[in-house]
């Protein structure tokens, strides 16, 4: 008897698909029967985590090389992406950068745009862009990562915390903007967890003696990885599995069954920030 598949025949973008959160949403949207163009500057390893999906299946991906804050090469990537998909019905925003761990006072001009450009610039160009894919769709799922530092006090790095909350604001108010269209658009807030943009992070700190930034992260989880229910896996508190934890949300929020969810903020993260 054949499986039966939650994503047959969707069609779906993932921005930032090489490594990561964005890695583990085109193995699970692939696994689950989806179209999937994957998106991102890291070649080697898009083309990498591509290839095992499809090993896998049953569904396909395909991978495009993209700079997600550069409108020419997202409007080719597009194009691209929806003539081998056929049409495209969802996209996952993934990409983003962590901002240098610096007192408010210490951030210069450089950092602040290097932030700016590439967490939020990349949102508002992805989201237009796949606008007029998803308009002659007859509707679709948009799907932004925000942060819950964007809800919280996160006073080593005001920046990155100002570039969320902008993708919050940004998501909200789309929702609104394009709701007669049938277009859907959420935030995801995803789980610290060891990923290679958190372990550049925490290198970061460590190597400027701030190695307690990252380590005190651990005690904030009421519940990391742990699953329900519990298992005999010998898990750390804190950290969340993008395989196990977050990509099968993602599932769920790009398929038929979130059609009536939009301008929510969605926390994925072990209960590190609170809902509101």
């Amino acid at each position: 008897m054949r499986k039966s598949m939650q994503l047959e025949n969707k069609r779906i973008v993932v921005v930032g698909g090489a490594n990561g959160t964005g890695a583990a949403i085109v193995r699970a949207f692939v696994a689950e029967g989806a179209g999937v163009a994957s998106l991102d500057i890291r070649d080697a390893e898009g083309e990498s985590v591509v290839s095992a999906a499809n090993g896998k299946g049953p569904g396909e991906g395909h991978y495009f090389h993209c700079d997600a804050s550069v409108r020419t090469e997202v409007k080719e990537a597009f194009t691209s992406a929806a003539g081998v998909l056929g049409g495209i019905d969802a996209m996952v925003v993934t990409a983003g950068v962590m901002g240098k761990v610096l007192e408010p006072e210490s951030i210069d001009d450089g950092e602040f745009d290097r932030i700016m450009n590439i967490n939020v610039r990349s949102i508002f160009v992805t989201n237009q862009e796949i606008f007029p894919y998803l308009k002659e769709n007859g509707g679709g799922r948009i799907i932004n990562f925000g942060s819950g530092s964007a809800l919280r006090s996160y006073p080593s790095a005001v920046h990155y915390s100002a570039s969320k909350g902008a993708v919050i604001s940004w998501t909200r108010s789309l929702a609104f903007a394009w709701g007669k269209h049938n277009i859907t658009a959420n935030v995801v807030n995803p789980a610290i967890a060891r990923t290679l943009m958190f372990t550049e992070s925490a290198q970061e700190a460590a190597s400027e003696g701030k190695e307690a930034t990252a380590n005190q992260l651990e005690s904030m989880f009421p519940l990391g990885s742990r699953r329900f229910p519990p298992t005999k896996e010998d898990l750390p508190v804190g950290f969340g599995d993008p395989d196990a934890d977050l990509a099968p949300v993602l599932v769920f929020l790009v398929g038929d069954g979130a059609r009536f969810i939009t301008a929510q903020i969605i926390p994925i993260d072990g209960g590190l920030t609170p809902g509101r």
